[in-house]
């Protein structure tokens, strides 16, 4: 449990008084923070517990695995020197030996998964999405939105160089009467936001572009994955660390 009695500044004005002590003219918060104490710690134990099942479960398998809690991970981090960070955690676990950092800025992979097989939009309720436009007699025209299609030559997801050998202008025009540039003419990179049947729409400093075909050079097709490298940590770049 990540709890604590206050933060770091009053932490150091408590000193080495109770909690009684430091908060006696704050009553209201000393019975506050001490209702918490008394809080049952099930969901901790549960969570540790699961831990340890999954672990035995998974050593059935025999594969290479390390175990540790989080005191000693702790204590080997601080040992080595090294700043907070869920990857470092990682390879301070269950070993008793000062952890030297070969790289500062690994690389993160997040899944996204490849969308929903769901064919038509639905609404809050359940029922197929409908379009509702007003044609030139004033009547309202209720129609249903066309089922999700599906093509080969690009998916959702995927990276790609775009060539625009034009200005992409908006579609309404402004109160000049002329029509906006959204994005400039020039070489891009993007992912595809929409397939479509003769090429892709992409999205461009926020701005949805459709381009066709022979203007999009692929760099990498969508795996269900985003890749992107963290911040550098420049407490990392210390010569004792690394």
């Amino acid at each position: 449990m990540r709890l604590t009695l206050a933060c770091h500044k009053c932490n150091q004005d408590k000193g080495n008084k109770s909690v009684d002590e430091f908060l006696s003219k704050k009553p209201s918060q000393l019975a506050k923070i001490k209702k918490h104490q008394k809080t049952s710690l099930s969901d901790a134990a549960s969570v540790n517990s699961t831990r340890k099942a999954i672990f035995e479960m998974a050593e059935k398998f025999e594969l290479p695995l390390k175990y540790g809690d989080g005191a000693s991970t702790k204590m080997v981090r601080i040992q080595s020197n090294l700043p907070k960070e869920h990857w470092i955690d990682s390879a301070c676990v269950a070993t008793d030996e000062v952890v030297k950092t070969n790289i500062i800025q690994p690389l993160r992979v997040t899944a996204k998964g490849h969308g929903n097989r769901q064919s038509r939009r639905t609404n809050n309720s359940g029922f197929p999405v409908v379009s509702v436009k007003i044609g030139k007699d004033g009547k309202k025209k209720v129609s249903y939105i066309e089922p999700k299609q599906e093509y080969k030559h690009c998916t959702a997801g995927d990276y790609v160089k775009v060539l625009l050998t034009a200005d992409s202008k908006s579609k309404k025009k402004n109160s000049s009467g002329k029509y906006d540039i959204n994005v400039k003419a020039g070489v891009y990179q993007s992912r595809i936001k929409t397939p479509t049947k003769t090429g892709a729409e992409v999205v461009i400093n926020d701005k949805r572009v459709s381009v066709k075909l022979t203007a999009i050079t692929f760099i990498h097709r969508n795996d269900g994955y985003a890749y992107r490298f963290t911040p550098i940590n420049t407490e990392l770049l210390q010569d004792s660390v690394i």
